[in-house]
């Protein structure tokens, strides 16, 4: 869970996962898919709103479950550090960090900054820690390119129905947008962090999660000779690419 007086952008291992520009309404996003075994960072680009020195402050919790069930929270204290330049952002990606981290500065919670955590604090902590964070109407969230390309409309316009036919443009963003391409990104990491008996038991998960069924031999021995040993991030996120590009993905999802 994230808030900041005023706004906020949460990159998680250099990636952007959730922004937000009301302090009041703290914000959480699931964790499990997003990190790594090893090392995990979490950098926020906080700013702070007026033309003059006022009271700013930013607020981070977040609680892990391991595999082994321990249970550990991490959160925004004395250990964390600071940059005052903030680093420049590009595509959904953290920039390099020009200045020296130095230790923060603990504040005193503002009355009204604890009402706004508190309050909201147990059900989005529940709800990240399951992985069950509500969907958002699309009307309420930030229009982009990928999203206007697949049809959205402008909020001015009523319309009761969609083409269900794919459009050129919305074929090559599907294949080349940032959104996408950041998920199967994430999923390539994700996949290829955890512990396989047998590389072949990576394959087998992809294509019955994508697919429903187990790889036919054939396919079978193309990832296998495609992978290394054990396969890196990007090759699992090449093969989930290739997946998604055939006919069979298409009728099953």
């Amino acid at each position: 869970m994230v808030t900041c007086d005023n706004s906020f952008i949460l990159y998680v291992n250099g990636r952007e996962v959730l922004r937000g520009d009301d302090w009041a309404k703290p914000q959480a996003v699931a964790l499990h898919t997003l990190l790594k075994k090893g090392d995990n960072d979490f950098v926020i680009a906080a700013t702070n709103a007026g033309n003059s020195p006022n009271p700013a402050a930013l607020f981070f919790e977040a609680r892990l479950v391991l595999q082994d069930g321990t249970e550990m929270t991490i959160a925004s204290d004395e250990s964390w550090q600071f940059s005052a330049k903030l680093p420049a952002g590009r595509e959904g990606r953290l920039g390099a960090v020009g200045d020296p981290w130095q230790p923060v500065t603990i504040v005193p919670a503002l009355n009204v900054w604890a009402s706004a955590v508190e309050s909201a604090a147990p059900q989005l902590l529940a709800q990240a820690v399951s992985g069950n964070i509500p969907m958002v109407r699309a009307s309420l969230l930030k229009n982009d390119f990928l999203m206007k390309s697949l049809g959205r409309p402008m909020r001015e316009q009523i319309v009761s129905m969609r083409p269900s036919e794919l459009t050129t443009l919305e074929a090559i963003d599907l294949y080349n947008g940032k959104s996408l391409a950041d998920a199967i990104s994430r999923g390539g990491e994700n996949l290829s962090s955890r512990t396989w008996e047998h590389p072949d038991d990576l394959i087998r998960y992809i294509y019955r999660f994508a697919l429903s069924r187990d790889p036919l031999e054939n396919e079978l021995a193309t990832v296998r000779d495609y992978f290394s040993t054990p396969a890196t991030a990007t090759e699992v996120a090449d093969v989930l690419w290739a997946i998604m590009m055939t006919p069979d993905f298409m009728i099953v999802r």
